[in-house]
Formats: structure tokens, C-alpha cells, sequence
């Protein structure tokens, strides 16, 4: 075509535009991954506190009725300063500085919000920031329930120990089922609830009164994970018209997911914090968390039940009227090797897992004690349960279904005595432990049960005696209580535990272990192991006894 000519470009130069191009693309690639690590790396997620709550109101129709009444019952004056919402100018003020504002949390005044070190600096030097609370991140590890096959034998025994074992018989006959108590669960999502069998009572009663999900900010809870499947059947789920997988199958409850399940980030964090302070808009009285944050957010010495956000939430929740109660974490066995957050606070039920098998902690239950040398967990339950799964019903294994078989047990109780705050709450539950008044970092006061709640609990005084001697302090276990045995000296019976701690003057643990009773001497302690003050204390077959050391 006229106009027009054609160029001609022989192998070398296109070679060589080859290379040239091929060089630029390494340069641009090492640029962007050295401007993004950088980025990573001076990038960090956090908390701002701030110091009041600036032209902040609430709608009187802020709480529902059932809330108001919760209130007015445990005198909790509403609405109070923690609950108005976060100043709007206090927020956009940080909005301008920061790189992402995650949301924010009435009760603890602040905000979650990711940032560089220079607007972290900035955000800090405004007038109305109290504080800042840096923390990390990392990947949370969740433990979800497995699917299973339809209910085989044995896990029609495991299921029928589960509720068993917490004395769920007495609560029965008691006419006590957790009626008219409120009970809110975070977790990770709640797949199937809707259409599972096993919550047809809570959904054709209308007992399942809100549902929330505060990462994607919709009403939707019923997908993504089923670990809160598992968690609310052993709250509330029944097994067909005759049995139970959790001993309180008539309460109230309030479905919130917090949890991505597979990472963990500070949203999660947040999320957990709006998540309870939702729930007491409807009056929930008790909450259980089966979730923990570790390692990949916190150093063990910050396990002190006053550091971590969540914690400090949770701590707030009592003055709500609202006891926490949360798994241990399933840290026991782990690199960890203890519990975790929220599960370290004063004010927290924390729960450990006991093998339904033996009786004693499991292996992978996270002890105690706090940083600052606390009972925790408080109580223990079975950690090895039967519970629900989008395709039926499954076993399943962690402290995060012991916690919700106490969460139900402690509704029933509270609706056994409804006057009670959530700390005389706290304090009834571990009363009610199989092995109180004795405890320790595994069991603490061991699997609290009906008959002690309620009352009727007896037990036989003679079945040990603490005799010292000379050098030793002897336990002795009368022979009655001993297992039987053949001619060849086999055992027959399978022998009973006893427990033991030596505790110093402030009532912290110097040591303490469970052993098997087969002989009638069962143990002897060297008095030179305790020291002035000290107190060894004895739990057998319902019975504790105590030494106290001259």
C-alpha cells in the first residue's frame, strides 16, 4: 500500500530485545517482591484504646426485654458508659491514619486496625488514644469434628457416658433442663443446624432466638465450618426422642461465627469481642467459646488473664452479667503445652477434656496454671464425645466439646438458682466438681455433677485414712474400695484413682499426680518433701482429706 513500508528485524535484535526484556522482567519482579515483603514486614495489626466515649448515645430499644430483665434481676445498671459505641470521630480520625480499620468494640473502647510503625506512632500521639496493644499474626489450629457414619454401638455408649458422667439423671428428675436460660455460642460456623435432626426441637420451639456472622457481616451461620455443629449438639442436641448429647436440651441460644477455622488474624479477635457484646443485647447469661489463641499471637509469660484484648472482653462480660465459659485449648501434648486466651481469665470458666475411658485429664488437654500461678482450667469433662455432623452423628475428640457440656450444665444450675451472678455461677459449677475441694492443673476440681448441685451427694468417709509415721505421711485406702482379684493375684476390676497435690501457703502447686489404688497402702509421702505451712491434700472416692505441714 502506498505510504506504507515494511520493516524488516533479522535474529539478532530480536534476541537481543529478548534479553533486554527478560532482564527488565527480573528487576520489576525483585522490585515488587522486595516492596511487598517490605510492606509485610513494617506492617502489624493492633488494638487502640481510647479515653472516653465522645458525644456517644444509645436507643432506648437498644436490649430486648429478656435483657432488661436480666439486668434488673442481677442489679446491673443499663445502659452503662461500655455500652455506647465507639466516637464516630474518634474512629474516622484513625481511619485517615491507618491502613485498615478492621471494626470496633463498645466494651473495651478501642478499635482493631492494621498499620505501619510511623502511623502506629502518629495514631498514639492523638489526644484521645489512651493506648495501643500491638500483636502479631499467624494461623489459628482448629480442631474439627470428624464425619462419621451412622451411630454404631459403642458410640451409643460413649454418647449415653457423656451426659451420664455429669450427672444428668439428677437434673432429670429435678425437672431441670436449662429452660429459660439464654446461651450464646462463637465458633467457626454451625453447618447443617438447620436442617439436622438433632436441633428440631430448637427450631420447631423457636429457641434458636439470632444467628450473626461478624467476618462476612450477614445473618447466614448455617455453612463453613462444622466444629460448631459439634459444640451446640453437646449444649442442646438430642439423639433421636430418648437421649441426650448435651444436658441442656431447652435452652435459648444465640449462634454467632467468629472463627475462619484455617488462619487466624486479628479480625477473628474483633469479631469475638462484637460477637459478646451482641449477645447481651439479647440477655444471654452464659457464653461458650470452644477457641483459643496461642502461640502464633502471644508469648505463655502474657497468659495472665489482663494482657490479651479477648481476655480483657471477657473480663468485662461478668459485669454484663455473663459467664464465659471456654475450652482449655488442645495444647497438652503440643509445643505450646498450655492453655491459651481467653481461657486464662480471673472471671473465665475454662475447661479441661477427660478420656471417658479412664477418668483422668487426656493427654492433649491443656493445663495450667495462668502466668501469674492461677487454677486453670477450673473444671474437666469428657473430651472424647459423640456429637453432631452435617451427615449424622460422629466421634469426635478436644477440650472443645468438654466446655460445652459444661456451658450446659451451668445453665441448668442457673435455672436450678436463678438468683445467682455469674461469678457465684462460676464458683457453684467448680463446687460441683467430682474431686472438690481438691484440684489441680489438669482436672482442677475435676467433672462437676448434678448431685453435688443439687445436694444430693453422699459419700463414705472411711474409704481413706492420712496417717503419718516417722518420716513418711502413709495414705491408706480402706480394703473395701480395693479392686477385686483372682487366686493368681490378677485384678478383676479395674482400680480406683487417687489424688494427691502438696500445696504451699498462697495455694500454689509444688506437685500433685493421680494413681491407681490397688493396694491398701497406697501411697507414702516423705515428710521432708513439704515445707513448713504447706498443706498435702488427699481426694478419694468423693472423699478429700488434708495434712498440714508443722
Amino acid at each position: 500500500m502506498p505510504g506504507n513500508k515494511s520493516k524488516t528485524v533479522d535474529n539478532r535484535q530480536l534476541q537481543h530485545i529478548f534479553e533486554l526484556w527478560s532482564a527488565m522482567k527480573k528487576q520489576l519482579l525483585y522490585y515488587l517482591l522486595v516492596c511487598f515483603s517490605s510492606a509485610l514486614v513494617a506492617q502489624s495489626s493492633g488494638w487502640v484504646f481510647f479515653t472516653d466515649k465522645q458525644h456517644s448515645a444509645l436507643p432506648d430499644t437498644y436490649f430486648d426485654d429478656y435483657a432488661k430483665a436480666r439486668k434488673d434481676r442481677l442489679a446491673i445498671a443499663y445502659p452503662a458508659a461500655s455500652d455506647l459505641p465507639v466516637s464516630d470521630f474518634y474512629l474516622s480520625s484513625v481511619v485517615r491514619v491507618a491502613d485498615t480499620v478492621w471494626g470496633a468494640s463498645r466494651w473495651l473502647n478501642a478499635a482493631a486496625i492494621t498499620a505501619t510503625p510511623a502511623q502506629w506512632a502518629e495514631i498514639a500521639r492523638l489526644p484521645f488514644v489512651k493506648e495501643t496493644f500491638l500483636q502479631s499474626t499467624g494461623t489459628h489450629l482448629t480442631h474439627r469434628a470428624q464425619e462419621w457414619p451412622p451411630l454404631s454401638d459403642s458410640d451409643s455408649v460413649l454418647l449415653a457416658y457423656q451426659t451420664r458422667r455429669l450427672g444428668v439423671r439428677h437434673w432429670q428428675q429435678a425437672g431441670i433442663t436449662g429452660k429459660g436460660v439464654r446461651v450464646g455460642v462463637v465458633d467457626g460456623g454451625f453447618k447443617g443446624v438447620d436442617v439436622h435432626p438433632s436441633f428440631a426441637h430448637l427450631r420447631e420451639e423457636g429457641r434458636i432466638l439470632a444467628t450473626y456472622d461478624f467476618l462476612r457481616q450477614d445473618s447466614s451461620v448455617y455453612g463453613y465450618s462444622s466444629h460448631g455443629t459439634a459444640v451446640l449438639s453437646c449444649i442442646a442436641g438430642r439423639y433421636g426422642d430418648s437421649m441426650l448429647i448435651g444436658v441442656a436440651p431447652e435452652v435459648e441460644v444465640v449462634l454467632a461465627r467468629t472463627e475462619y477455622g484455617i488462619r487466624e488474624n486479628i479480625q477473628e479477635e474483633l469479631a469475638w469481642i462484637q460477637a459478646i457484646e451482641w449477645m447481651d443485647r439479647f440477655g444471654v447469661s452464659i457464653i461458650n467459646a470452644s477457641l483459643g489463641y496461642t502461640n502464633k499471637r502471644y508469648f505463655q509469660e502474657e497468659m495472665d488473664g489482663r494482657t490479651s484484648p479477648i481476655v480483657r472482653a471477657a473480663n468485662q462480660a461478668v459485669q454484663k452479667g455473663i459467664l464465659i465459659v471456654n475450652s482449655s485449648g488442645n495444647e497438652g501434648d503440643g509445643s505450646w503445652g498450655t492453655l491459651g486466651t481467653p481461657a486464662d481469665g480471673d472471671s473465665v470458666l475454662t475447661v479441661g477434656a477427660t478420656n471417658p475411658y479412664t477418668d483422668i485429664a487426656t493427654s492433649f488437654s491443656s493445663p495450667g496454671p495462668t502466668a501469674d500461678r492461677r487454677l486453670k482450667p477450673n473444671v474437666t469433662a469428657p473430651g472424647i464425645v459423640v456429637g453432631a455432623t452435617p451427615k449424622g452423628m460422629g466421634e469426635t475428640a478436644g477440650t472443645s466439646f468438654s466446655s460445652p457440656l459444661v456451658a450446659g450444665f451451668a445453665a441448668c444450675l442457673l435455672q436450678s438458682r436463678p438468683a445467682l451472678t455469674p461469678i457465684a455461677l462460676l464458683r457453684a459449677v467448680e463446687e460441683a466438681g467430682h474431686l472438690y475441694p481438691y484440684y489441680d492443673y489438669h482436672h482442677g476440681y475435676g467433672v462437676p455433677i448434678a448431685s453435688k448441685a443439687l445436694g444430693r451427694h453422699t459419700v463414705d468417709t472411711s474409704s481413706f485414712i492420712i496417717q503419718p509415721s516417722g518420716e513418711y505421711i502413709n495414705i491408706n485406702v480402706n480394703e473395701a474400695y480395693l479392686p477385686e482379684r483372682d487366686d493368681e493375684d490378677r485384678l478383676l476390676s479395674p482400680p480406683k484413682h487417687l489424688y494427691y497435690h502438696i500445696a504451699d501457703t498462697d495455694g500454689n502447686l509444688r506437685q500433685y499426680r493421680v494413681i491407681a489404688a490397688v493396694e491398701e497402702e497406697a501411697y507414702f509421702i516423705e515428710k521432708e518433701q513439704l515445707q513448713p505451712g504447706d498443706i498435702l491434700r488427699v481426694h478419694f472416692e468423693g472423699v478429700t482429706k488434708t495434712y498440714t505441714a508443722p
